[in-house]
C-alpha cells in the first residue's frame, strides 16, 4: 500500500469523524479513537464546543501514549 492510499484513508476517516464525532469510542487521555481499517494507525481526537481537534495519527507499533502531552489542555 502506498503513502497516497494512507493519505486517502486518513482523509476519509477525518470526514467520518466530522460527520459524527461521538460515534467512536472514548480512548485514553480524554480523547476519542477511530481505528483505520486498512492501515495500522488510529486517529485520536478531542471534541470541543465548536471544533474537533486531531491530537495524533498514531501507529499501532509505536510506544503507547507517546502523544499524550499533545492532548493536554492548558
Amino acid at each position: 500500500m502506498s503513502a497516497a492510499a494512507l493519505a486517502q484513508e486518513i482523509d476519509a476517516a477525518m470526514s467520518q469523524i466530522a460527520e459524527a464525532p461521538m460515534r467512536y469510542p472514548v480512548a485514553e487521555y480524554g480523547t476519542m479513537r477511530l481505528v483505520l481499517p486498512r492501515f495500522p494507525f488510529s486517529i485520536f481526537y478531542r471534541v470541543g464546543n465548536t471544533e474537533i481537534v486531531i491530537v495524533a495519527v498514531a501507529h499501532h507499533k509505536r510506544r503507547p501514549g507517546y502523544w499524550q502531552q499533545r492532548s493536554e489542555t492548558g
